[in-house]
């Protein structure tokens, strides 16, 4: 039997930038233990949609999601991205519009995907 698995890792090139805004937020990859209890915190939060809206206005869980939810649904993403590709799923895709997009995920896996982002639109309501 042939193995299918294909495996994905988080760019190098986006783990610097990371680091950096953790560090604004008083946070950083190198104390995961801080990070995971703000993790826990976010998914607790994702149990509560009226709860969910305030995602950004805490320090603690904006590092949690750049830490832990945006590497997580980068990949995943990709991990679509690859097999949509591979059906020729995005082949005649002319416009695209991100509705909840946070702090660009899908943008940055789609654009590491190859795919043009020249009709890209993100929409997300909270600015932070």
């Amino acid at each position: 039997m042939m193995n299918n698995r294909r495996t994905y890792s988080f760019p190098e090139k986006y783990t610097s930038a990371i680091e950096t805004q953790l560090n604004l937020l008083g946070y950083s990859l190198a104390k995961p233990a801080a990070l995971a209890q703000q993790v826990k915190k976010v998914s607790d939060l994702y149990a509560d949609r009226q709860a969910l809206s305030t995602l950004w206005l805490h320090p603690g869980h904006q590092a949690a999601y750049l830490a832990y939810f945006l590497p997580l649904n980068y990949l995943r993403l990709t991990a679509v991205l690859h097999e949509g590709q591979s059906l020729g799923f995005f082949s005649n895709v002319s416009n695209t519009i991100d509705f909840g997009s946070g702090p660009g995920t899908a943008h940055l896996a789609w654009l590491d995907s190859g795919q043009s982002t020249e009709h890209w639109t993100a929409l997300e309501q909270d600015s932070r």
